[in-house]
């Protein structure tokens, strides 16, 4: 069973940014989705303020 069939679907994040080819046909996505804007793509994948806020990933030993 997957996750967005089971009435969790307020659980789980589904979203995505800038689809295009032939795999972006957006009338087979599910109508939760959330598209993303330049600026929440950033804050999501920005390793300083989002990944590493506090700085742990200079303090793994090398």
């Amino acid at each position: 069973m997957a996750a967005w069939n089971t009435g969790n679907e307020d659980l789980i994040s589904y979203s995505e940014a800038n689809c295009s080819g032939p795999g972006a046909d957006l009338s087979q996505r599910v109508t939760w989705e959330k598209k993303l804007s330049d600026e929440e793509v950033e804050s999501l994948t920005n390793v300083a303020k989002f990944i590493d806020q506090d700085g742990w990933l200079a303090k793994q030993p090398k």
